[in-house]
């Protein structure tokens, strides 16, 4: 499992480079799946990926979870490859807010997207023993010219938090297991 968990961190480390890099040049992201595998055939390490480009089947989730990926870690499969590890990344809004009684109303009447915002990079991983999300604010960079507000902008990623197999409990959402 050690060997493995090692191989799964430089596999977030190698992700978390190209989004960044895939954000920079389009601006955006599309929620994406990324499979880690081993070919044992050509004894070499891939990755597949498989953007989620339609905007109807970006908004039906469930069809995402246990149709496309379920899809696809078959199709991975039947090529001969390993599967190490399961990615899902995708942009989102996180809230964060005081535990207070008037936020928890605002939460409950469906208000909460009145309340503080903050624009994240969700990715979690799921390996036959290792499980990990990882939870990252995109600060965008942008820059004044003569011309006005440039509309390039750079991201950078900074880790707002990080789940892993001791906490493996607290990780909830339908992308989650997606290794199995």
């Amino acid at each position: 499992m050690e060997n493995t968990e090692k191989l799964i961190d430089g596999f977030i480390e190698q992700q978390k480079h190209f989004i960044t890099d895939m954000f920079n040049a389009n601006q955006g992201l599309p929620p994406m799946v990324s499979i880690f595998t081993q070919d044992p055939k050509k004894d070499c390490f891939n990755v597949n990926v498989l953007p989620i480009l339609d905007s109807e089947q970006m908004n039906d989730k469930d069809f995402i979870r246990d149709v496309l990926i379920e899809d696809f870690k078959k199709m991975v499969r039947k090529s001969g490859q390993k599967i190490i590890c399961v990615n899902w990344c995708s942009e989102a809004w996180m809230y964060k807010v005081e535990n207070t009684k008037m936020n928890r109303e605002k939460i409950n009447n469906g208000d909460y997207k009145k309340l503080p915002r903050t624009e994240v990079l969700v990715m979690s991983f799921d390996g036959k023993d290792v499980h990990k999300r990882v939870i990252y604010e995109i600060k965008r960079t942008m820059s004044v010219t003569e011309n006005g507000l440039e509309q390039n902008a750079t991201i950078e990623l900074s880790k707002v938090t990080e789940e892993t197999n001791d906490n493996v409990d607290s990780i909830d959402g339908r992308f989650k297991n997606l290794f199995e």
